[in-house]
C-alpha cells in the first residue's frame, strides 16, 4: 500500500450562518490514486475542497497533507502540494498565450526565470503543448484546453 498523501480526519466546518456543511467527514487519498468528489448542488462539495486547500479551516478536525496538518500552514504552502481543477476548463483560463497560461501558476510562486522556463518547457513537451505555445487559449479545441 502507497503512502498517505491527504488525510482528512473527522472534518466538520460550520459557516458562521450555522449552516453545517459538513459533518465528521474522514478520508485517506494515497500516492497514485485518482478521486473523484460527487454529489448533488450544495452537499459540500466546495467546502471540503475550500477546507483541503486552506481557503477554509475546519471548525473540527484535521487535513493533513503529507503529514503536515494544513492549520499550520499557508494557503501558499498549500498550493505547493495541492490543488483542484474546476469542471470546466474555460472558467480557469487568464492569460493571451499557452506559454503565458502555463507561466501563470510558476509567477504566483516567485520562482525564478530560468527555473519557470525550464518547468514550462518540460510542461508543455509532457502534455504536446509545446508548438502551441502562442495559441490564445480560449481558441484551442476543448480537449487542448483541459
Amino acid at each position: 500500500m502507497s503512502e498517505t498523501v491527504l488525510k482528512i480526519d473527522h472534518l466538520s466546518y460550520t459557516y458562521a450562518s450555522g449552516v453545517e456543511a459538513l459533518k465528521d467527514v474522514s478520508l485517506d487519498i494515497r500516492r497514485g490514486e485518482f478521486v473523484a468528489i460527487i454529489g448533488q448542488n450544495g452537499s459540500g462539495k466546495s467546502t471540503l475542497l475550500k477546507n483541503i486547500t486552506g481557503l477554509l479551516r475546519p471548525t473540527v478536525g484535521k487535513v493533513l497533507i503529507n503529514g503536515r496538518n494544513n492549520q499550520e500552514m499557508s494557503v501558499a504552502e498549500i498550493s505547493q502540494e495541492i490543488g483542484f481543477v474546476l469542471q470546466n476548463p474555460d472558467n480557469q483560463l487568464f492569460e493571451s498565450t499557452v506559454k503565458d497560461e502555463i507561466l501563470y501558476a510558476l509567477k504566483n510562486a516567485k520562482m525564478s526565470p530560468e527555473e519557470s522556463d525550464e518547468r514550462v518547457n518540460k510542461a508543455a513537451e509532457a502534455v504536446g503543448m509545446t508548438e502551441k505555445f502562442e495559441e490564445y487559449p480560449p481558441a484551442l479545441s476543448k480537449g487542448d484546453r483541459a
